[in-house]
């Protein structure tokens, strides 16, 4: 099956889907308006943990320890509609992972202890690290704004995007 496939299921799909990254809202199916209302932009960039109820914050903070040790995790919780009444969820959650399989987010294996690819110059580097080039328009000044900016290619460049 091709990404677009993929695509067409989820965005189509009856179901919430939904991505989440560093606890905040990233991504949201079109089905967010059925089942919670309003429009999609009004999930989007949203801490979750403001959207559950607040009785049922332990069993999210449970779900992400379980997603963040690499495990598929199940709760189910209440989740702040658009109008403030609140709706039972089911929710099933794993990491996301790249085009190779490896959970975003999580830091490369191939780096060393000082941050540089052990596989440099290697034929079995992948292409895409071979194409990031230092510049000081988009490393600027320190290494968190390189990391920034590092963070923002790699949601631009997911599959599916």
């Amino acid at each position: 099956m091709s990404h677009d496939h993929y695509r067409l299921l989820v965005m189509n799909s009856p179901d919430l889907v939904a991505h989440v990254a560093d606890g905040v809202v990233a991504w949201v199916s079109p089905s967010v308006s059925s089942i919670l209302g309003g429009d999609v932009s009004q999930w989007l960039h949203r801490p979750v943990c403001d959207l559950v109820h607040v009785d049922d914050r332990d069993v999210l903070a449970d779900v992400a320890q379980c997603v963040r040790m690499g495990d598929a995790a199940m709760g189910r919780m209440r989740v702040t509609t658009v109008d403030g009444d609140h709706r039972w969820l089911e929710v099933h959650a794993q990491s996301f992972m790249d085009a190779n399989g490896k959970p975003a987010g999580v830091r490369c294996v191939q780096l060393d202890d000082n941050e540089r690819c052990k596989i440099f110059g290697h034929p079995d580097r992948p292409a895409v690290c071979a194409s990031l080039q230092p510049n000081p328009e988009f490393c600027g000044d320190s290494r968190e704004q390189a990391m920034r900016w590092l963070g923002h290619v790699e949601e631009a460049t997911r599959p599916g995007q």
